[in-house]
This record gives C-alpha cells, sequence and structure tokens, in this order.
C-alpha cells in the first residue's frame, strides 16, 4: 500500500499534520510521500503517486484518476477568506471517503456520512507540568492574533484574570504572533496581575511544563490545537464553549467549559486556590489525550480508511 498525503505548501495545522502522518506511516511499513510544494501539488493532480491520494484540508475539486481520494477535513471552510474557499463543496464531493476532525463540524457543514478522525498531537513532545502548593501561579496562554475579534477576546481574559480574587500572585504570559498582537498589547492594562507578551516562541512546550493553569477563549474556532497541547501537558484548561471543545474536554473532569465572565473567573479562582485541583483535572487531561488524541490513535485510525478504500 503506498500513499501519498497532499497537503498545502504554508506551515500551518494541515502541513504539519500531514508531515507528521507521512513519518508514521512509514515507521509503521507503509510506503507514503508528503507533497506540498506548488509544482508537485500541480503534477500530482494529473499524475498521482502511490495507490491511494490523501488530501489534507487542500480542496481537490478536480481529478483526472480513479485511484481513491480521501480528503480530510479540518476547518470551517465557510468563514475562510481565501482563493480556496470555494472549490471545498465540490472537494467534499469528489472524495471517495471524507473525514473531518469533529462531529461539530459535520453538523455545522452539514456533511454526509464523513468518518470522525480528530487532530493528534504528540504526547512525547510536551512534559508533564509539577502541581504543586506555591504562592506565584503561572498561567500561560497560546493563541494566534490572525483575527482581530480572536484577538481582542485575549483582552476579554486579561480582565478576567485581573479580576479573580486570591491572596496568589499571578503571572499571566501570552505566547503567539499575528497582526494584532501589538494593538492588543497597547490595550493591555491590568492592575492586579503580571502580563507577558512573548510573541512567537520556538517550542511552546518549554513555557506550558512550567505552568499551572491553560487559559483559553475563541470567537470561532474548530478544534484548537493549542488547548490539546496544554491537555498533553497536563495542564488543567479554562475555555468557553466554542467549537469542538466539549468533545475535547469533559467539563469539570479535564478541565472547565465556562461562557460568562462570573463563571470563567470563578473557574480560575478555584484551580489558583486549589493544587490538588489543578493537579487532578491535569492528570485527567493528559490521560485523555494520550487515550484518544494521540498520534498513534490517529495514525491507525487513517489506516483503517485506506483499507477500507483499496
Amino acid at each position: 500500500m503506498k500513499i501519498n498525503v497532499l497537503t498545502p505548501v504554508n506551515l500551518g495545522g494541515p502541513h504539519l499534520g500531514g508531515k507528521k502522518l507521512v513519518e508514521i506511516l512509514n515507521k509503521k511499513g507503509i510506503q507514503a510521500s508528503h507533497t506540498y510544494k506548488t509544482k508537485e501539488l500541480l503534477s500530482t493532480v494529473l499524475f498521482p503517486r502511490g495507490d491511494i491520494v490523501h488530501s489534507m484540508d487542500l480542496p481537490l475539486a478536480y481529478r483526472l484518476w480513479k485511484k481513491p481520494l480521501v480528503f480530510t477535513l479540518k476547518g470551517d471552510y465557510t468563514i475562510q477568506k481565501n482563493r480556496w474557499q470555494r472549490f471545498y463543496p465540490r472537494a467534499i464531493k469528489n472524495a471517495d471517503v471524507l473525514t473531518t476532525t469533529c462531529n461539530y463540524l459535520k453538523n455545522k457543514l452539514n456533511l454526509k456520512d464523513p468518518i470522525i478522525i480528530p487532530n493528534a498531537v504528540d504526547s512525547e513532545r510536551f512534559k508533564p507540568a509539577k502541581h504543586e502548593e506555591k504562592s506565584v501561579i503561572n498561567i500561560v496562554t497560546l493563541t494566534k492574533f490572525t483575527f482581530k475579534d480572536k484577538s481582542y477576546g485575549v483582552l476579554d481574559v486579561i480582565n478576567n484574570l485581573d479580576n479573580v480574587h486570591t491572596k496568589n500572585k499571578i503571572n499571566y504570559t501570552i505566547i503567539g504572533y499575528g497582526p494584532y498582537i501589538e494593538e492588543i498589547k497597547a490595550k493591555a492594562n491590568p492592575k492586579n496581575i503580571s502580563v507577558n507578551f512573548t510573541g512567537a516562541v520556538p517550542e511552546p512546550a518549554d513555557y506550558l511544563s512550567k505552568a499551572d493553569i491553560f487559559l483559553y477563549y475563541s470567537t470561532h474556532d474548530v478544534f484548537p490545537h493549542a488547548v490539546l497541547e496544554a491537555m498533553a501537558s497536563s495542564l488543567p484548561v479554562v475555555t468557553n464553549n466554542i467549537g469542538a471543545i466539549p468533545e475535547m474536554i469533559e467539563n469539570n473532569k479535564e478541565g472547565f467549559i465556562r461562557d460568562t465572565p462570573e463563571e470563567y473567573q470563578k473557574a480560575i479562582s478555584d484551580l489558583v486556590d486549589d493544587y490538588k485541583l489543578r493537579k487532578r483535572l491535569g492528570e485527567a487531561a493528559r490521560s485523555k489525550v494520550i487515550r484518544n488524541f494521540s498520534w498513534e490513535r490517529v495514525a491507525s485510525d487513517y489506516i483503517n480508511v485506506y483499507k477500507k478504500v483499496l
């Protein structure tokens, strides 16, 4: 069995996921290649390599061959503003097998009988955080400042943190970059907490392993990889209910899903003041990742799909 995995050329989630999938498939003795450069993609559309073509979030609206096509839809194309948007409906229709990451996307886009295969994270990359009683609590957020409304959500998180009543000191680190970061930094003016914007960092895992709590807030997301990475780091997550978050986190067991500012602040306060609660939720979160969102598990699911279409 030979698999040709196609991904967009940019180094985003689908590209990195496709690269990792090919690496694991080859380790399992399945011959796989990763095609992402523009010239190679164009030639693949005409003369595909391998027994199966697996397009990972690259919408192949037209095909001139009969080899099986697996199409993985990772995001909500209806809110994307790029040249590829109009090709997705036809690409979905063209696929012999459609996979997507979550039931949220299946229901929102009214997809017909997709196979649900979630995003994966390399849990070995992330060292579990150590939870112990302390007077200084390190809280972290990992995000991108790409969309204006999502970027302004960081200000909401800062305001919520600033209103948490606790005897402990809070240090808040925000990891991420994007066109709106300077605008958000200029508007952030907390009175009771210390806030540090790091910008882009080479290895977020180093920050996550030293943190105590992970905060997330978004106005539009499907399956946020940052939350998976926090869970893999044994961090309790406080987040709003967005996208597939309820499929990732069991509320009150592996993290807190809260929607109002008062509920969000209360969840943070409970975690700041109780290291045993942080430890219990964090360990449950990491166990969930290893059980459901490991690359070993996800690669096996894709192999079952390949066997199905051959």
